[in-house]
């Protein structure tokens, strides 16, 4: 004998199949277009990649610009301008300029490592261990080597002949101390493009107590022009006017150091997984970007990350009213 549905079962039975059929992709469009679950590192990895391309930027409040999606899984290394970005990808680096746009092909060796000495003057350390300072300017890598190559007998015990790198130092026109880099000193002679032997590199651990400010105050009693350039990921920066400070949680005020924007970039558990790579060329903004990406299963020091998910690399935009010079917030 069949038992006939009555009405409120019949009801209970139709918003059953409707949630059934429904839910799937209300949840999917849901996240996609930044409804819910931007924080979940779970959600990232089973859906971001498999969104609709226009929707990443939908995900990230409207403070945020989104410069390279998460999906491209690559790395960074911005110049000290704020120009320029490097972008890894796959085994091929190229540059992203950020005041127009454009990329810009780079033709180095496979897995070459990038350091910005300025926009038109990059350090470039190959796979194989060759090193070179590369100008874009003309297209053309010039050879540099260590102190230590150069010079191996001012070298006693790892512990280098102050007298005999001073000496060297006196044909240099250009000293970039990079911090956190290796090498972090460069030596730029005037004519490094005629005469690449006059320049070289060294680590500053060489000098006696691993005094990098003996290199600081020989340059500048000596007029040798001095650049310090910051580390890949600093624990802040000073924006281009020195009003305002970037940090893991978001921009401040120098002066009173009140935060003016959250940066937000934190998962379900209040982990940050974007940090701080300088400000933007023009002052408008702080680009973030992941030391490392985050990991979805962290099985520890022996079995190491299951699941790794990529995090685009973004610019977190100051508040309109702090733009204009005339404005005194």
């Amino acid at each position: 004998m069949k038992t006939k549905l009555t009405p409120r079962r019949r009801y209970f039975w139709v918003v059953f199949l409707v949630l059934l059929i429904g839910l799937p992709p209300l949840s999917y469009y849901g996240y996609c277009w930044g409804l819910w679950g931007r924080g979940s590192l779970l959600l990232q990895y089973l859906f971001q990649c498999k969104c609709p391309a226009a929707s990443e930027q939908a995900r990230y409040p409207k403070q945020v610009e989104v410069l390279i999606s998460a999906c491209k899984n690559v790395s960074t290394t911005l110049s000290p301008s704020g120009r320029l970005l490097a972008v890894y990808e796959d085994e091929t680096v190229h540059l992203l300029d950020l005041q127009n746009n454009e990329n810009i092909p780079l033709h180095l060796p496979e897995k070459s490592g990038i350091q910005f000495l300025t926009d038109d003057l990059l350090f470039i350390s190959s796979y194989g261990g060759d090193e070179y300072i590369y100008d874009r300017t003309f297209n053309v890598k010039y050879p540099i080597r260590s102190f230590m190559s150069l010079e191996p007998k001012a070298y006693s015990y790892g512990e280098v002949n102050t007298e005999l790198l001073f000496k060297a130092l006196l044909r240099i026109e250009k000293v970039y101390l990079i911090d956190n880099a290796y090498p972090p000193v460069i030596a730029l002679s005037s004519d490094f493009r005629i005469h690449p032997e006059h320049s070289f590199t060294f680590h500053y651990s060489a000098l006696p107590g691993d005094n990098a400010d003996l290199v600081e105050q020989f340059v500048d009693q000596n007029n040798i022009a001095f650049y310090h350039i910051p580390s890949a990921f600093p624990d802040e920066a000073i924006s281009p006017d020195g009003r305002f400070v970037a940090r893991l949680e978001g921009i401040y005020l120098v002066e009173t150091n009140q935060k003016i924007v959250t940066s937000n970039f934190v998962d379900a558990f209040g982990l940050h997984y974007l940090s701080v790579r300088g400000w933007a060329y023009d002052g408008t903004g702080v680009i973030y970007s992941a030391f490392s990406n985050p990991c979805l299963i962290d099985l520890g020091v022996d079995f190491g990350c299951y699941y790794e998910v990529p995090q685009p690399v973004v610019k977190l935009k100051l508040p309109e009213k702090y733009l204009s010079s005339q404005t005194t917030p």
